[in-house]
């Protein structure tokens, strides 16, 4: 007796250069992806240009960064606290006024472009990022 079972259609990549879904979906929504990129492309790409292509020769491409596959404090206390991210020498991190989800959704914008085998960057995470960031200016030795 044959037995044919029917299965799923592959998944294939989008012919437009886009990724497609990774290893840290379904954790993450698509609309979760798609906030982080709308906030991406109107606070980040001015300056980082798009992710796979970077704004040469200032900004290499993003997907070609360690830290966006890093594990998710570090990637946020760097999207949060970079030197790069301050506007001007002493005036506010670019972050710094975005809640703790919205950040999120960027550095999970980010992964969803490298196929990340990490964690999904969540807003608990940002949150712990902020505090370990204002414990270091208080001069306290921050919890792991």
């Amino acid at each position: 007796m044959l037995l044919l079972v029917a299965l799923p259609p592959l998944a294939l990549a989008p012919s437009c250069g886009k990724s497609p879904p990774v290893s840290i979906f379904p954790l993450v929504s698509q609309e979760e992806i798609a906030h982080g990129e709308s906030i991406y492309a109107g606070n980040c790409r001015p300056c980082h240009g798009t992710p796979e292509q970077g704004n040469l020769p200032v900004f290499r491409p993003l997907v070609n960064e360690r830290i966006v596959n890093a594990d998710p404090l570090k990637l946020a206390g760097v999207m949060l606290f970079s030197k790069h991210h301050r506007q001007g020498p002493d005036g506010p991190y670019l972050f710094a006024d975005m809640t703790d989800e919205d950040v999120a959704c960027v550095g999970n914008f980010l992964r969803s472009r490298i196929g990340s085998d990490q964690a999904p960057l969540r807003a608990k995470i940002v949150e712990r990022a902020r505090e370990i960031h204002e414990e270091r200016d208080e001069g306290v030795q921050p919890e792991p």
